[in-house]
């Protein structure tokens, strides 16, 4: 299993969605593209696609009047599961908090605000109670509370374009488009 945190989701549904900066502070070219082609390559292997509550309801604001439509498409594909903060979320999550704050460092080292903090914990949590094997996340504060679990987090640059589309011959000259690129 894998969990896609906001940026994810945003870049995949939301069209108009801000790419995020790469380790060179540049923005990251053909989000969408790297991000559908993850997706197809995780329903090929069979593999759920986490989305935490917490995550859900992020995307639903910024989707506005338009949520039907994102949850619709969300619950059209059968690589999605939205997982609920339940009790056993719950759970890890205070036992996240409660081993952070016996160190007296309740952010575990990030400089967020705490309501921060504590929502990033529920993402993380619902992931590790859903056993995911890979976060899918640009966010600092969840790769750190993620790897701090184990559980290693991709972010969007880390994510290989997809192959180009190869044609045919034949294609090309039915192709009025490409015919003209060959002559």
């Amino acid at each position: 299993m894998a969990l896609f945190d906001n940026t994810f989701l945003c870049l995949l549904f939301h069209p108009t969605a801000r790419p995020p900066n790469d380790s060179n502070n540049n923005p990251v070219t053909r989000c969408r593209d790297r991000i559908d082609h993850l997706v197809w390559q995780l329903g090929e292997r069979g593999t759920k696609i986490i989305i935490p509550t917490p995550t859900l309801a992020e995307l639903l604001v910024i989707a506005g009047p338009n949520y039907v439509k994102y949850l619709n498409e969300i619950n059209g594909r059968a690589c999605f599961k939205i997982s609920d903060f339940d009790q056993r979320a719950a759970i890890e999550t205070a036992l996240q908090m409660a081993s952070s704050i016996s160190t007296h460092d309740k952010r575990s080292g990030t400089l967020s605000p705490y309501q921060k903090v504590k929502f990033d914990r529920q993402i993380v949590a619902i992931g590790r109670v859903e056993g995911v094997k890979t976060i899918y996340s640009d966010d600092r504060d969840i790769k750190s509370y993620a790897e701090q679990l184990g559980i290693p987090v991709v972010r969007v640059e880390d994510l290989p374009l997809p192959p180009p589309v190869q044609t045919s011959m034949e294609d090309a000259f039915n192709n009025p488009e490409q015919k003209g690129e060959m002559e």
